[in-house]
């Protein structure tokens, strides 16, 4: 009985390891460089297609929640590349930053 015992206590350790890592793998995406740019591609797209940047539209295109866009949309702004106005966000210096959409 005590081989079944280890076997199950093996499984359940590899199955809360496996759990437990895939948050810290989403996490350290959304705080990598890579997210920051995408999400200026995509609102530099929203821009010159004339639709409003909302935090539901990025999520939609980085394909993930929008409580996992906030913490991207605030560094956004502590940097002074976003602003908001009303429900809006919007490019603060887009004659500055146009260089970054052709990236």
């Amino acid at each position: 009985m005590e081989p079944m015992l280890w076997t199950i206590a093996g499984i359940m350790l590899a199955v809360a390891g496996w759990a437990g890592w895939r948050p810290w793998r989403r996490r350290r995406w959304l705080a990598s460089r890579a997210v920051l740019e995408d999400t200026l591609k995509v609102c530099y797209q929203a821009l010159r297609d004339g639709y409003p940047i909302t935090m539901d539209m990025l999520a939609g295109a980085l394909h993930t929640a929008p409580r996992e866009v906030i913490p991207i949309l605030q560094r956004l702004e502590r940097d002074g590349v976003l602003a908001r106005e009303g429900s809006f966000y919007v490019i603060a210096r887009p004659d500055e930053l146009a260089d970054l959409a052709e990236i």
